[in-house]
């Protein structure tokens, strides 16, 4: 699945693919490292054996999130606030805002977080950086993230 690539401990090849598959083969071979990636999600990024595989695998099927891309899911980047307010929406179903009010300046109709931003501002989960600002882009701390929890 990846050859060449290092991991970890620097001078030590490590292959990454699925579980009896050419790339593990390959590995045993030739005394490579192997790390099996999960096939419940297929991306290059969510090993088998990371606390996190179960919970990527149970969001993706849901619906909840998605990667970054085809092949990633970035499970060690940070969560814009956009994206933890859309991931919140989705676990509740994605309902439609009773509003369209948009108080914010920066969050424009089209952008996938629009209905999520409504719905979680009309629900109290959120009043966003100030009075005419989500700043979406913004890096969602931890204790944006745990108050978001709390409210919803």
């Amino acid at each position: 699945f990846s050859f060449g690539q290092t991991l970890g401990t620097p001078g030590v090849t490590t292959i990454l693919g699925f579980k009896n598959s050419t790339a593990e083969t390959y590995a045993k071979k030739y005394g490579y490292k192997f790390l099996e990636l999960d096939p419940r999600t297929g991306f290059a990024d969510v090993l088998v054996s990371a606390y996190y595989a179960d919970p990527v695998a149970w969001a993706v099927r849901n619906g909840i999130a998605n990667g970054i891309d085809a092949m990633h899911f970035g499970p060690d980047q940070g969560c814009t606030r956009a994206q933890v307010v859309t991931f919140l929406w989705r676990a509740v179903g994605c309902p439609e805002p009773k509003s369209s009010k948009n108080p914010f300046r920066d969050v424009k109709s089209g952008a996938f977080y629009y209905r999520a931003v409504l719905w979680a501002v009309e629900n109290g989960i959120t009043n966003g950086t100030s009075s005419t600002r989500f700043s979406p882009d913004a890096t969602c701390t931890r204790g944006q993230v745990v108050t978001f929890l709390y409210r919803a």
